[in-house]
């Protein structure tokens, strides 16, 4: 620990970052050192700091043995210094060696280019020469055997400095382009200033100082993310909470104690206004979401199917219609964006600076889940399996963010979480379960082209459960929709009994018992009114 000398010394302290928070477009470091102080009066110069800092944000905190008081701190900007210039000088040098290099390189290889040219050219001119001899005998067969010779060697010798000439170049030409990146970027590091803090202590009792710093930094963020976990043989499905953390402020967090925030913290101690952001009040309006995004939050089972359906398609000319947004003035609800919550992780982490995504586990949730499955036989040979779930209500809220889904070790996709508040239940898919098989055959199509213009269609659904407990399954089938007054469809047979939906939807619940089949039978006619 450095001793302070003389009155109103300054001395440098080394402080490391010891913890993080990170809120969605910004990030709260704080810094630690240690020193010994003996002198009335010291400065303290903490830095070099990053010139992300927010400047408003900065708080000091003295505490240990030493009695001291903490004046007001000043930042001063960092900008180039002779340590500065001596690494640029090593820089530049280097990039302008590299440079030299493979210039000379092109310049070796155009001049056994030139070789080669002048050998061909001799070659040429050479053989009407060699052929007038050998025809007036004033040459003979050996003089022309060694001069073939001659060429052959010389272009291969020629051809082979060539190749190895191109490799050194294409060598040279990487380190020419790293030694030019590595120049820019400390070229650019050096227009942005970075910053030092100079803090003025009054000292009543000589000893030891435990000096915390606490800044305010852009250029980091976080979002939530899932990992959900389903095993075979339990009932239970494990969800990770994940902080996926970005950051590029200029300095890396190593071995950090790290938080995240869905605050939006201020940089300024006066009590900001208590009222939100371009909303009168706290509640609005309640809007149903037609997006596919929004199908995780707590829905019916028939709204699941029908997104879900929605999304996989129908039969070509038999689209199901978007559903219509509805206008639910008389309904409003809280805000859940404006919940304040914070994640501790429960490790020292570790983000370096670069904004690359690194996920930080900060919490687990073991939910007891009810599995059901949902079969569309016109889409897929297999059933989806679908998680009835309730969030725990003396656990945290689930933010908005991906989820990716593995089953029994494998990874089988990646969905998307609405807020779900605590004590609050949802839906959710956990893709296709390949050990369910679904069959569909056409048992039945007749056409009659007579003034009825009768088409008659049916088919027979085979659904397997291959496991030793129960299931259920939803099967739905897309029936085509009419677009015209003048075409009628119906549902003729159906076993079990179905009714057509609005959107022309069949749908059966069928209870599978262990180690069964069951089947289903319905059949549709379309039919046009006369011409």
């Amino acid at each position: 620990m450095p001793d302070i000398g003389s009155v109103g010394e300054i001395i440098a302290v080394d402080t490391e970052i010891v913890a993080v928070t990170v809120y969605p477009e910004q990030a709260r470091v704080t810094r630690q050192g240690q020193l010994e102080v003996q002198q009335p009066q010291v400065t303290l110069d903490i830095g070099p700091l990053p010139a992300t800092l927010a400047p408003p944000s900065i708080q000091a905190y003295a505490r240990g043995t030493a009695q001291v008081t903490v004046q007001k701190p000043t930042l001063k900007p960092l900008f180039r210094n002779d340590e500065w210039r001596h690494q640029e000088r090593e820089l530049s040098d280097r990039f302008h060696q590299a440079e030299t290099d493979f210039h000379l390189s092109k310049d070796t290889i155009a001049g056994l280019q030139q070789q080669q040219t002048f050998l061909q050219s001799l070659a040429d001119n050479s053989a009407l020469t060699f052929a007038q001899g050998l025809a007036q005998q004033t040459t003979d067969l050996t003089h022309v055997s060694d001069f073939t010779s001659f060429l052959e060697q010389t272009h291969q010798r020629i051809g082979e400095a060539i190749a190895v000439q191109e490799r050194r170049k294409q060598n040279l030409d990487q380190q020419l382009q790293q030694a030019r990146q590595v120049l820019q970027l400390f070229k650019a590091s050096g227009k942005t200033p970075k910053y030092h803090i100079l803090l003025p202590l009054v000292v009543q009792q000589p000893g030891v100082v435990e000096l915390s710093i606490v800044y305010d930094v852009t250029e980091a963020k976080w979002q939530p993310a899932y990992d959900v976990r389903l095993q075979a043989g339990h009932p239970s499905l494990q969800i990770d909470c994940i902080a996926e953390v970005q950051q590029n402020t200029g300095e890396d967090w190593r071995k950090v104690n790290l938080k995240v925030s869905t605050a939006l913290p201020d940089k300024t101690p006066a009590i900001p206004d208590a009222s939100l952001p371009s909303r009168p009040a706290a509640i609005e309006a309640k809007t149903v979401k037609s997006s596919g995004a929004s199908r995780l939050q707590g829905k019916s089972g028939k709204a699941v199917l029908d997104e879900a359906y929605r999304m996989l398609g129908a039969l070509p000319g038999s689209e199901i219609p978007p559903q219509k947004e509805e206008d639910s003035l008389g309904e409003a609800m809280l805000q859940p964006a404006n919940a304040i919550i914070c994640f501790v992780a429960p490790v020292v982490g570790q983000v370096l600076s670069g904004g690359e995504v690194h996920r930080v586990p900060v919490g687990q949730l073991q939910l007891e889940s009810r599995l059901t499955y949902v079969a569309l036989p016109q889409r897929c040979s297999s059933a989806y399996l679908c998680a009835a779930l309730t969030n725990p209500p003396d656990k945290w809220p689930l933010l908005p963010g991906t989820a990716h889904l593995f089953r029994d070790g494998g990874y089988v996709g990646a969905e998307t979480f609405d807020y779900v508040g605590p004590g609050a239940s949802f839906q959710l898919s956990l893709g296709l379960d390949e050990r369910v098989p679904i069959q569909r055959e056409l048992v039945t199509q007749k056409t009659e082209s007579d003034t009825t213009g009768r088409d008659l269609r049916a088919y027979r659904l085979t659904i397997h459960n291959p496991f030793d407990h129960a299931i259920d399954v939803t099967v739905v089938e897309q029936i085509p929709i009419s677009r015209s007054e003048d075409v009628v469809v119906q549902i003729t047979r159906a076993q079990p009994s179905a009714n057509l939906g609005e959107k022309g939807q069949c749908q059966w619940l069928v209870q599978l018992a262990p180690q069964t089949s069951e089947h289903i039978f319905y059949e549709y006619e379309v039919k046009s009114a006369p011409m």
